[in-house]
């Protein structure tokens, strides 16, 4: 049974309306999709998308059916298991090795990009496996079916419809500017590609060739992967001479309004607050940098004072686990 139309239509990066079918799920998905595929196409021309690129490709498009669970997703409550968990030694070994064999060209896009490299190589593993678990599914099938799932239940993975058309529409400008072809062009289950797992909308603003060979593949060459991303987060303002933040412990009770890092106090205050790293001893005595104080699972969890480069993380990945685990492998690599 078939529900009207109602009409949303989104230009790239803007919200404006598009015509979706809303219906209900059942037997008729197929043709349900195939009528959201033609407001999609209207969108993708309304956002510049040639023509020829349009007739091009969306008759590849199928629709992805999402897998419930990935088998290798960490799905912990609380930090505690959840970065022992994302961060085995196996992966603190590994990226100690990937980075010893490729140490010149990993510290010529560090020096050349402000970044350095044992974020990226943190980056690196925490988010495809060492570009083992890259997943290579088409992405536009894989970001329309995400539109169109959003259209449906509300959201997928956290992000609501107006994302994945925008993240949609990126992709198209991918192979519309790029030498890709549509089966090129793969995604993970999420969308995201290649070894640093980034959004196509991300590709499209700072995709860089780190290996100087003309070409850019952030799926197979390291090189153009880790350029690409340090490309992102220089242009976040990534302070190549700060960390991230650190560990810490609280000697007595916090005030819930001091958890947040739009609140931003320098050492002293944290201090006076009874604030101290987390082997007890005190904290750094500078009042030339401000820490926002974080608390995933609460006042009775694990406790960190983050700092600039942290909240340049979070522009790039919203996940405060995923970044503290990245963070804590960065740690484990240096």
């Amino acid at each position: 049974m078939f529900c009207k139309s109602v009409a949303l239509f989104c230009a790239y990066f803007l919200y404006c309306s598009l015509a979706l079918a809303q219906v209900a799920l059942g037997q008729e998905n197929a043709v349900n999709f195939a009528e959201y595929l033609s407001g999609l196409k209207r969108v993708a021309l309304e956002a510049n998308v040639s023509p020829m690129t349009v007739a091009q490709h969306f008759p590849k498009i199928k629709p992805f059916k999402r897998a419930v669970k990935s088998s290798h997703s960490v799905d912990y409550t609380n930090l505690e298991q959840y970065i022992p968990a994302s961060v085995p030694d196996i992966l603190v070994s590994t990226g100690r090795v990937f980075y010893q064999a490729n140490e010149r060209g990993f510290d010529q896009i560090a020096a050349k990009y402000g970044v350095q490299p044992r974020f990226l190589i943190a980056l690196w593993g925490l988010s495809s496996d060492f570009g083992e678990r890259q997943g290579h599914y088409p992405a536009l099938s894989v970001l329309a079916s995400s539109a169109f799932e959003a259209n449906q239940t509300g959201q997928v993975n956290h992000y609501g419809e107006l994302f994945y058309v925008d993240e949609f529409i990126a992709a198209l400008k991918i192979l519309e500017r790029y030498p890709y072809r549509f089966e090129q062009l793969t995604s993970s289950q999420q969308g995201t590609m290649g070894h640093m797992q980034i959004r196509p909308s991300q590709f499209l603003a700072y995709a860089k060739d780190g290996s100087g060979d003309g070409y850019i593949d952030i799926w197979h060459d390291i090189n153009d992967a880790m350029a690409t991303t340090a490309n992102m987060l220089q242009g976040i303002g990534w302070q190549a001479d700060s960390t991230w933040g650190r560990q810490i412990k609280a000697t007595q009770g916090i005030n819930e309004h001091d958890i947040s890092l739009a609140m931003q106090k320098p050492f002293t205050e944290w201090q006076q607050l009874g604030i101290r790293r987390f082997d007890g001893g005190d904290l750094p005595k500078r009042d030339d940098m401000r820490a926002s104080l974080l608390a995933p699972d609460g006042t009775n969890g694990r406790l960190y004072l983050v700092y600039f480069n942290y909240r340049a993380l979070k522009r790039v990945n919203q996940d405060d686990r995923y970044l503290l685990a990245a963070t804590y492998l960065s740690e484990r690599i240096k």
